[in-house]
């Protein structure tokens, strides 16, 4: 309750107002409080699940709304790999520099993969499907490779 009510920058007796009241409503015990501590019961691990994807459902509402605002508020960062910043998103730049010109650029083409939701970048394109549930992934394009050695 204490680590809750922390995050939250409440008190602990709000944070167990608002536990109390959430288990009013559907009649479920949601927290065994332990002497030195409160427990999740089963009821309350699977409403925190929900919880949860209900977070990071809200989380990509805002940054979807965030890309739809009308007026760019800041510099747009690119991650890519090296070969494909070079070959596929450099030659873009200077078109979408003279389309866009509020909106500053950068692009890094780096071999290792940037943590997005450290701000290391804003768009990343990668070679492999993340598996970060909180990232707006979308499918860009598909690349043929060939592998070529002599016989020996």
């Amino acid at each position: 309750m204490s680590a809750a009510a922390k995050e939250l920058h409440v008190d602990h007796a709000t944070v167990s107002r608002r536990i109390a009241a959430l288990e009013i409503s559907p009649g479920l015990r949601l927290t065994e409080r332990l002497p030195r501590r409160t427990a999740l019961t089963e009821q309350g691990k699977v409403i925190a699940s929900v919880a949860d994807e209900m977070n990071r459902i809200s989380d990509r509402v805002y940054i979807q709304a965030k890309s739809l605002s009308a007026a760019p508020a800041a510099a747009v960062r690119i991650s890519a790999s090296p070969a494909v910043a070079a070959l596929l998103i450099a030659p873009a730049v200077a078109d979408f520099t003279q389309s866009h010109p509020n909106i500053p650029l950068s692009l890094s083409g780096v071999s290792h993969h940037v943590q997005l939701n450290k701000g290391e970048a804003d768009i990343a394109v990668r070679l492999t499907r993340p598996d970060d549930p909180d990232l707006l992934v979308r499918r860009i394009g598909t690349m043929r490779f060939g592998l070529y050695a002599s016989p020996s």
